[in-house]
């Protein structure tokens, strides 16, 4: 693809993510005022989880482009989700250390994937990145009182 073409394109993605997070976190967290917010957190887990593994089998540009969009509209609703439970029990430390932790992941997360992707390809770094986040949700069920508990 050509340089200019692609600065276009890579734009128009990057809007259309942008798009299709807002519209997932303003859907989901309704849709979780009548299903339960645990259970919401659960289902876009798992599901950010699987559609994450899904990357592997992209074949091309739309279909990643794809795949991707579907992965965000479901997971960027968990974070909103996520504080909204500490915020409820008033645990400001439990806070803090959920936005440095966001900060952490911003920081180290690309060192993660590059060094990943020197030694193995992109199907290994999507995949490390599910298990991940898989490890980061049983964490986060074992470690929290309220969680995934029926309200």
């Amino acid at each position: 693809m050509e340089r200019t073409i692609a600065l276009k394109w890579a734009g128009v993605v990057i809007m259309i993510y942008t798009a299709t997070a807002t519209l997932g976190t303003y859907f989901w967290t309704r849709v979780s005022l009548r299903f339960g917010r645990d259970r919401m957190i659960l289902l876009l887990v798992i599901l950010g989880i699987l559609f994450q593994s899904l990357l592997s089998l992209s074949r091309g540009m739309v279909d990643f482009i794809v795949i991707r969009m579907i992965q965000t509209g479901l997971i960027a609703a968990t974070i909103p989700l996520i504080i909204s439970i500490y915020a409820a029990e008033l645990k400001g430390g439990a806070i803090g250390f959920l936005n440095s932790a966001r900060f952490a992941g911003n920081a180290f997360g690309p060192m993660i994937a590059t060094s990943i992707l020197a030694i193995s390809n992109l199907t290994s770094l999507y995949l490390f990145i599910s298990g991940l986040t898989l490890l980061a949700l049983f964490g986060f069920k074992f470690l929290s009182k309220s969680t995934f508990h029926p309200q």
